[in-house]
């Protein structure tokens, strides 16, 4: 079984709040309100990180939008672990470079077979169809950062 990686978009003043709290419990708390009470500031990719990150890596562009670019500053515990992170600077970098890249060209130095080599989940035996889950988890995430960018947020990439 593999983890589900999650992005939640947060303005400057909920980045603030969330350094302020004083524990991971309060960080959790803070952030689930967040998400209750717009459900919106949160998405998920589901299993389809592994993958979709190695596309990233093999296709050079200069933005990692799975991996984001580092972690969270502050290192603050989000209940899994200190989350990964992108600024709103980098999250506009990211908006611009996917708004002239389309799955198709992203993941053509990448095949069902280099998948199924390694192993990466959720399908151990990559086929052509299966690119189709990862099409949509792409878009999932290519809208939600075109929405972070357009408000100026920050993004918290988490796995659970």
């Amino acid at each position: 079984m593999g983890l589900i990686q999650s992005y939640t978009r947060l303005s400057d003043a909920d980045l603030h709040e969330i350094h302020l709290r004083g524990s991971t419990t309060d960080v959790i708390e803070f952030v689930y309100a967040l998400r209750d009470a717009d459900p919106t500031v949160t998405v998920s990719i589901d299993k389809a990180h592994t993958a979709l990150e190695l596309i990233f890596d093999r296709s050079g562009l200069p933005v990692n939008p799975i991996r984001g670019q580092g972690s969270i500053p502050g290192d603050i515990n989000f209940s899994e672990g200190i989350p990964n992170y992108m600024c709103p600077e980098y999250v506009k970098a990211t908006r611009d470079i996917l708004a002239h890249t389309t799955f198709d060209t992203l993941r053509d130095a990448t095949t069902a077979a280099d998948l199924t080599r390694q192993q990466i989940d959720p399908f151990r035996n990559w086929k052509d169809e299966h690119f189709e889950y990862l099409r949509s988890k792409f878009t999932i995430m290519t809208e939600f950062v075109n929405e972070a960018a357009q408000r100026d947020n920050h993004v918290v990439l988490e796995l659970h």
